[in-house]
């Protein structure tokens, strides 16, 4: 890309950036709120605080934890008071303070599941309900939300919290948003928010174009009503903004560039293309020819300037197709097509890599949850003693009752030793219903596996982007300590050649003296991948397979030729491995990819992946999603 261009698209991007800003301003919770993207933490802390400065004093703001607890998010008892008063108080969470205000998730690509799926229905809702430990309230809540992501390209937020923000901007390289200002005074805000509903119920918005918008967003693959409801809500704001009494094509074309582009799941020419071959093109019904009227009517309708000019209910739906289309990301859609895939992977049965390990004693606080064994688990004491607090009068009351019959009981057999003691009343009296217990999960340890194919002329490239892959996964692997290890396949053997370790030193070494050329022995670099993760799964650890290979085996086991029977034994290398349960990705190095890489990473179970063209980057990058 030259350098102008470039730096014209970080300048509308800069733009847009702002624009957003703006736009949440005057709508926040008909928008939703953002999800900022970028992983300079500073350019997304300066758009924050840019923000800050346009919102209203009395709207609350609040910054939610990730491991915050049910109790501080939603409410729950207040301990100090229900152990004074001896009866249930209610105390008030943090979606209930922030409500009319915006809730700011900072690392919000951590956020765990759970929290998340809570978080998503008090925004449908709009209120909070509270309903357990003798607490039944319920409370409005409408708030913004501000999810700063600074994850990596395979760390993504919740998809359910995403589709409910309108707005997701890349910072990446907009170094200019430190030096730039809102664009827009404080007090011009505050008029334009007082004077938003009339002019929002003054604005028109075409049939046509609505139909336009909600058409890019199937075209975009985006099949949740919440996108299409977001566009038509800003394209109306842009109105607002330019005090236009209707919306044009171009304000619903910056609307599906802001809403609809960063979320696209697919090109809009192949869902045309999909569309064309799923529908076949009907010949139009044959017409009786008609007469010709007299020249005197045709000079009557012959149609001026105006008559040709479309009217507003008959725009194209390409120009709002076509704006959304140029604003999508560049390589969007092959990390889309990767997800995609790990998803699918996911609902057959899979395990992620690194994946979690509940009912541990150590690890990361999850959560607070009921004693089942005691012995074993870690006692939370201040959630059991608010289990407890509220039972407090009654036990005690039951309790003196049952002393004082034990007492009368004494008193009449002539032994005063069962006196109730005034001073035990004031004791907590705790059941083992009450005992509540400390969660954790702990990460497992991870390996990846390259097993590469050595063979022929392709070795020295293959060779050259699996080294350039190792190191990079390498470098990732001090932050996450996991290991790496590689098999190399030539000739009529398979050998392992750095079994898993850490050591860059190490992986450099035993790349630099890995010779190529041979046949392509496909059966038995899988089954040594095999044996490679079953002993390591009995270790505990989480394994990720990625062959490299163009798939076209002619070696069977037996170290003989052939390429059906070398067919047949690499299929079945693959099921062996697929029982295992590994993550697997099958990169397909062919220059013209065949169904043959693509058949065996089916019998894998594994992701499909073809790159004619491999690259280091784009191949630890293609690693780490397939593990994720």
């Amino acid at each position: 890309m030259p350098a102008s261009s470039a730096a014209s698209a970080q300048q509308q991007g800069l733009d847009d950036a702002l624009l957003v800003m703006l736009l949440l301003q005057l709508d926040p919770l008909a928008l939703g709120g953002v999800h900022l993207r970028s992983r300079d933490a500073e350019l997304s802390r300066c758009w924050l605080q840019q923000f800050r400065t346009l919102s209203m004093p009395q709207q609350p703001w609040r910054r939610m934890p990730l491991q915050i607890s049910d109790e501080r998010l939603l409410g729950g008892i207040d301990l100090e008071t229900s152990l004074q008063q001896g009866r249930a108080v209610y105390a008030r969470g943090l979606l209930a303070e922030v409500d009319q205000g915006y809730l700011h998730i900072n690392m919000a690509e951590r956020l765990p599941q759970s929290i998340s799926a809570r978080l998503c229905a008090v925004i449908d809702q709009h209120q909070v309900q509270v309903a357990r430990d003798g607490i039944h309230a319920c409370e409005p809540s409408r708030f913004a939300v501000l999810a700063v992501d600074e994850g990596e390209d395979d760390e993504h937020i919740a998809a359910d919290l995403l589709d409910r923000l309108a707005f997701t901007v890349h910072l990446d390289g907009m170094r200019g948003l430190l030096d730039s200002e809102p664009g827009i005074a404080a007090e011009a805000l505050a008029e334009l928010r007082a004077e938003l509903p009339h002019k929002l119920a003054s604005v028109h918005l075409p049939a046509a174009l609505l139909r336009a918008l909600c058409a890019t967003a199937v075209g975009l693959g985006l099949h949740s009503l919440r996108a299409s409801q977001h566009a038509v809500r800003v394209a109306t704001l842009l109105a607002v903004l330019e005090d236009a009494e209707e919306v044009s094509s171009e304000h619903a074309g910056k609307a599906a560039q802001l809403v609809l582009a960063p979320r696209a799941t697919r090109m809009p020419a192949a869902a045309e293309d999909d569309e064309t071959e799923q529908t076949p093109a009907e010949s139009p019904p044959e017409q009786e020819p008609q007469t010709p009227p007299p020249e005197s009517e045709q000079t009557d309708q012959q149609p001026n300037d105006e008559q040709q000019q479309p009217s507003p209910d008959e725009l194209p739906d390409d120009l709002v197709l076509a704006a959304a289309a140029a604003a999508i990301p560049e390589q969007l859609l092959d990390r889309l097509q990767l997800s995609m895939q790990q998803q699918r992977r996911k609902a057959s049965g899979g395990q992620g890599a690194g994946s979690l390990q509940q009912g541990t004693t150590r690890g990361r606080p999850v959560g607070i949850g009921l004693a089942r064994n005691i012995a074993r688990q870690r006692l939370h004491i201040p959630s059991t003693l608010k289990a407890a607090a509220p039972w407090q009068k009654l036990r005690q009351a039951s309790q003196c009752q049952s002393k004082q019959h034990s007492a009368a009981a004494g008193h009449a057999a002539g032994n005063s030793a069962t006196a109730v003691a005034a001073g035990k009343r004031n004791r907590l009296h705790i059941l083992p219903d009450d005992f509540r217990v400390q969660r954790f999960q702990q990460q497992r340890e991870t390996t990846t596996v390259f097993v590469v194919d050595a063979s022929g002329s392709q070795a020295a490239q293959r060779l050259a982007e699996a080294k350039g892959a190792v190191e990079l996964l390498l470098a990732d692997c001090y932050v996450r300590r996991d290991s790496v290890a590689l098999i190399a396949f030539r000739g009529q053997h398979a050998e392992t050649l750095l079994p898993p370790t850490r050591s860059l030193v190490r992986a450099k070494r035993s790349l630099a003296a890995l010779p190529g050329g041979g046949g392509t022995p496909l059966a038995a670099g899988l089954q040594a991948a095999a044996e490679l993760a079953t002993t390591l799964q009995k270790r505990g650890q989480h394994v990720v397979i990625v062959v490299l290979t163009d798939g076209r085996a002619n070696i069977g086991l037996d170290g003989q030729p052939g390429r059906e029977q070398a067919r047949e034994d690499a299929h079945l290398a693959a099921r062996q491995l697929a029982m295992l349960g590994c993550s697997t990705l099958l990169v397909d190095t062919s220059a013209r990819p065949r169904d043959d890489g693509k058949q065996l990473a089916q019998q894998m179970q594994g992701l499909y992946l073809p790159l004619p063209r491999v690259e280091a980057q784009r191949l630890s990058a293609a690693v780490l999603q397939a593990a994720a």
